[in-house]
């Protein structure tokens, strides 16, 4: 299962050109969750701008809209905290956690914007500490500046805020699809993800596929495992 490759206790972000399947690939990690895990919910957090596009709502997940989220994104806490104590929790997720900088509690504070983004995610990431979960969250990259590009496969410069992304995210997963860009593709339906994982110095590359009828990502293989000294 795709979930497989974001097993581990950490902040990932999943991140790729508008359009590549960000939210899909949630709703599918959400699923594969609820299959693997016994007993355990996770906590799916939305929004205002995602409403349109929730995932199911099945059984073990609990959804939350958070568009009002205080600084100190303790609705997350007190969520996670809840819903460990009533069912266990499996994993966090988070989708666009840049909107959270443009909610009202984060615009009516004095510190800069690369403040708020540090301590945004600095949050995010012990929250994946203190409940010892994959807390999973969605970004964009720089859509001008690789649709200008030649090689149209997203690299860990071209997402946004990169700097401080590469301090407190322990794993990025870059999305590509070349049916995007390449009309005579012969990997239709096919997604190609680079995970970069910052800690074991690694590059990994995989491929998954959409099946529309199951409404999920499965899993087809490993393409390569490149170890790296500073990915980028």
């Amino acid at each position: 299962m795709v979930a497989e490759i974001f097993k581990k206790t950490g902040l990932y972000l999943i991140a790729g050109v508008n359009g590549v399947g960000r939210t899909s690939l949630v709703s599918s990690l959400i699923e594969d969750y609820r299959e693997v895990v016994e007993q355990k919910y996770s906590l799916y957090c939305y929004t205002n701008e995602n409403t349109g596009r929730l995932p199911d709502k099945s059984d073990r997940l609990k959804i939350i809209e958070v568009s009002e989220l205080p600084i100190h994104t303790g609705h997350i806490f007190l969520e996670a905290k809840w819903t460990k104590d009533d069912h266990g929790l499996s994993a966090v997720f988070v989708d666009d956690y840049r909107f959270l900088l443009r909610t009202e509690s984060f615009r009516a504070i004095e510190p800069s914007r690369e403040e708020k983004l540090m301590y945004l995610l600095s949050r995010l990431k012990t929250l994946s500490e203190v409940y010892d979960v994959p807390v999973i969250i969605t970004g964009n990259v720089d859509d001008d500046y690789v649709l200008s590009r030649w090689d149209k496969k997203p690299q860990v410069s071209d997402v946004l805020d990169t700097e401080w992304v590469k301090e407190f995210v322990d794993e990025i997963v870059l999305m590509y699809r070349d049916e995007m860009f390449n009309p005579d593709s012969k990997k239709k339906g096919i997604t190609e993800l680079r995970t970069v994982d910052f800690h074991c110095e690694t590059v990994r590359d995989y491929q998954i596929v959409y099946i529309p009828e199951r409404g999920r990502y499965f899993d087809i293989g490993t393409i390569s495992s490149v170890e790296e000294k500073s990915p980028i």
